[in-house]
């Protein structure tokens, strides 16, 4: 069973990990939106780095913050 201040870092890790996602999805979401009327050649290959980037980054959170959990859960049962 974890403690007050263990649930409390359990809450700013689950909402940090929202905030994160929420960011990086904006920025895919007006990248995408921005190409949908290309100016250039150059300005879509930049926008298509800013969006792989940002994919990129979006699932490393994911894998690191899906880790974080599994660890916790870990460790919570190991001090049952």
């Amino acid at each position: 069973m974890s403690t007050p201040s263990q649930s409390a870092q359990a809450e700013k890790i689950k909402n940090l990990r929202h905030d994160l996602k929420n960011d990086i999805s904006v920025i895919i979401a007006f990248t995408q939106l921005v190409k949908l009327n290309p100016q250039d050649p150059k300005t879509d290959e930049f926008l298509s780095k800013v969006e792989d980037r940002a994919k990129h980054i979006l699932d490393t959170v994911e894998k690191y913050f899906t880790k974080e959990v599994l660890l916790e859960s870990i460790n919570d049962k190991q001090k049952s």
